[in-house]
């Protein structure tokens, strides 16, 4: 680390930062880590002390204290420190150094940079399919709502769509007919009314996943026969 270095670092101690890679779970984008490795390089002649670190967001609003009790670093040595990293937050990295004597020789100010690559994919596939990116339902959790390829189409049948088919009106195949009544006293017969016989129509959403509450078509409907009105739907609350 001694060697080929930024020139304009001090020449008694040398800073490193190994970028973090996090790797995450199937599936899972909340559940992400990875490692950041931090070398320190004492590259004078005499023995010098980390004394402190720490890790904060750019401008120091929030930052996590590191204090050590190591020994001195002797001349020409490096010594590394790991943490775990579980967000691709934007943090810097500060060094305290001191000499044989207690006296602070050297103060670094480093970025330390994350990157997700399987978040970085979702988000780019999700721009592909025209998807909103964002927390999804009450699991809260980074995901992608794709817009549906059969957005606004009539449907029929609750498994018609590649989102959900909501229910619009009803085709009627026959009318309803009231109850009639003919005679008079004794004489006087009444028909029963008859409800309207069809089916429900809706169209389908316009993204694959659906929030709130919507009158839905139900599934495999189409299989089965016309049938008196209502029929065929739902009232379904999606979180």
């Amino acid at each position: 680390m001694c060697a080929g270095m930024d020139a304009s670092a001090p020449e008694m101690v040398r800073v490193r930062v190994e970028d973090a890679v996090l790797e995450c779970e199937e599936g899972r984008l909340d559940h992400c880590v990875g490692e950041t490795r931090y070398f320190f390089a004492n590259c004078s002649d005499e023995p010098v002390t980390v004394r402190g670190m720490s890790l904060g967001e750019p401008g120091g609003r929030r930052s996590t204290i590191y204090d050590f009790a190591n020994d001195p670093l002797a001349p020409h040595t490096v010594w590394s420190w790991k943490t775990r990293v579980h967000y691709e937050d934007s943090l810097q990295l500060r060094v305290d150094v001191v000499d044989s004597h207690d006296v602070p020789i050297f103060i670094a100010e480093l970025p330390v940079r994350t990157s997700n690559p399987a978040r970085e994919a979702a988000m780019k596939a999700c721009e592909a399919c025209g998807g909103t990116w964002g927390i999804q339902g009450l699991l809260y959790r980074d995901a992608c709502n794709c817009r549906a390829r059969d957005a606004g189409h009539e449907c029929h049948d609750g498994d018609a769509c590649e989102g959900v088919c909501k229910f619009d009106h009803w085709a009627i195949s026959q009318p309803a007919q009231p109850a009639r009544c003919t005679g008079k006293g004794k004489q006087r017969t009444c028909t029963a009314r008859v409800l309207a016989v069809g089916r429900p129509v809706g169209h389908c959403s316009a993204q694959v996943a659906v929030r709130s509450c919507h009158n839905l078509l139900k599934r495999g409907i189409t299989s089965e026969p016309e049938q008196s009105l209502p029929w065929g739907t739902t009232h379904m609350c999606i979180d």
